[in-house]
C-alpha cells in the first residue's frame, strides 16, 4: 500500500475533493441566478463521496489486521459525544443570541440648563 508519512492515497483524495469543493462554493457563491446554489451541491457530491470512501475501503486487511478485537461500545460512544457537540454549539448560538445581542436601550439624561 502506497503511504506518504503513514498517509494512505484516499485521505489525500479526500483532501482535494473537499478542497475543490470549497473552490467551487467560493466561486459559485458571487454568481446570479440559478448558478449561485450549485455550491449545494458540491457539498452534498463531496458527502456522498466521503461516505462512499469511507464504508467501501478498497484495501486488503492484511494479517494483523484481521483479528483485531473492535470496541463494541464505539457507535454509541461517538453519537453521545457528536450529539453533546451538537448540543454545545447549539447553547453558544443561543446564548450570543440572547446574551449578547440584546438590545441596549439609550437613557435619556436630564437636561442641563
Amino acid at each position: 500500500m502506497a503511504t506518504v508519512a503513514g498517509i494512505g492515497i484516499g485521505l489525500f483524495l479526500l483532501a482535494f475533493i473537499w478542497a475543490l469543493c470549497f473552490f467551487f462554493c467560493l466561486a459559485f457563491s458571487r454568481a446570479q441566478g440559478a448558478i449561485a446554489n450549485a455550491g449545494i451541491g458540491f457539498v452534498l457530491l463531496a458527502v456522498i463521496l466521503t461516505v462512499t470512501l469511507w464504508f467501501f475501503p478498497r484495501g486488503e486487511l492484511s494479517a494483523e489486521e484481521q483479528y483485531t478485537v473492535f470496541d463494541s461500545m464505539y457507535i454509541a460512544r461517538m453519537t453521545i459525544i457528536s450529539f453533546c457537540g451538537v448540543m454545545m454549539v447549539v447553547g453558544g448560538v443561543l446564548m450570543v443570541v440572547f446574551h449578547v445581542f440584546e438590545p441596549q436601550k439609550a437613557v435619556v439624561l436630564k437636561r442641563m440648563r
